[in-house]
């Protein structure tokens, strides 16, 4: 198994603890303090089927469009968001270009299916086995989606309408083209960051225990 991104400022017993962890999924901003981000505001308006950035790589696989990647769709945030123009029958692949595992990665992202209800389905991935799958709720205008445990070095993942179960499914039938192929996947993807694991915390939280602190030490010297 592959060191994790958070190996590279721990210790070598601390990186064998991390990488041991099972994957976890989650469904929040989950890298605090990011060490790389890839949210493809240096990529183009499009592009054919991979981008890297800041060592974080997005790359489209099995039916990328004819068109390309439209990164200036409107999705996420900024002027850019990895977006298959119009669906594809394919898959978004994340991965980091040292080929080590992820520690934590999250990102902004949805599908880009117009009408509800709509999923994203997951695998992660270590050395082209999958460790852990699944199906998740997915919006049009997005949402944050995580995975942390260390023992993963890939993300895939598909979106479409109805309930996606493998990157191979098509549960919504697909949208036709003008050539009447059916599309597929509709998975779009923005603000990829990786990192240690740790949730953002909300806005006035470190006031706030700041503040139970404060009271704690406060009743301790009353005592």
């Amino acid at each position: 198994m592959k060191t994790t991104t958070s190996c590279l400022l721990a210790a070598a017993a601390l990186c064998g603890a991390v990488s041991s962890r099972a994957a976890t999924v989650h469904l929040e901003d989950i890298v605090a303090s990011p060490v790389a981000v890839n949210n493809f505001e240096l990529a183009p308006a499009t592009l054919a089927t991979t981008w890297s950035e800041q060592g974080i790589r997005a790359t489209q696989m099995d039916g990328a469009p004819a068109s390309g990647i439209w990164l200036a769709a409107g999705f996420g945030f900024g002027a850019r968001a990895w977006y298959p123009n119009g669906g594809d029958n394919g898959w978004t692949r994340l991965t980091l270009d040292s080929g080590d595992n992820f520690d934590a990665v999250t990102f902004f992202g949805g599908s880009g299916w117009l009408s509800p209800p709509q999923s994203m389905y997951y695998e992660l991935a270590d050395d082209g086995v999958v460790v852990l799958s699944g199906t998740l709720a997915a919006t049009f205008t997005g949402s944050w989606f995580g995975f942390a445990g260390g023992d993963f070095d890939e993300v895939r993942l598909r979106a479409s309408g109805g309930v996606v179960s493998s990157l191979t499914d098509c549960p919504s039938g697909g949208a036709g083209s003008p050539g009447g192929t059916f599309r597929c996947n509709f998975a779009w993807v923005d603000e990829i960051q990786v990192g240690a694991f740790g949730t953002v915390p909300e806005p006035g939280s470190a006031s706030l225990v700041a503040l139970a602190l404060l009271g704690l030490r406060v009743a301790r010297r009353r005592s």
